[in-house]
């Protein structure tokens, strides 16, 4: 959802109802209910994209970007 403003949100909601895992862009109501993956507690239920470019979009999903 690449959204450079959204101050409520509801179609991230509706992702994790149905099962499946939000990509947003990490701004409003995206950023305040889609939590990155947290190796410390090992909870997460999305991702969020920083800025709007591809590399954003790519450091998101590429799980060799991440530090676990």
């Amino acid at each position: 959802m690449p959204s450079l403003y959204e101050p409520c949100g509801l179609n991230q909601i509706y992702s994790l109802k149905y099962g499946t895992v939000p990509v947003v862009r990490a701004t409003g109501g995206l950023d305040d209910t889609i939590e990155e993956w947290d190796p410390k507690q090992g909870n997460w239920n999305g991702l969020q994209v920083q800025g709007m470019r591809s590399e954003g979009l790519r450091d998101a999903i590429d799980p060799r970007s991440r530090c676990f």
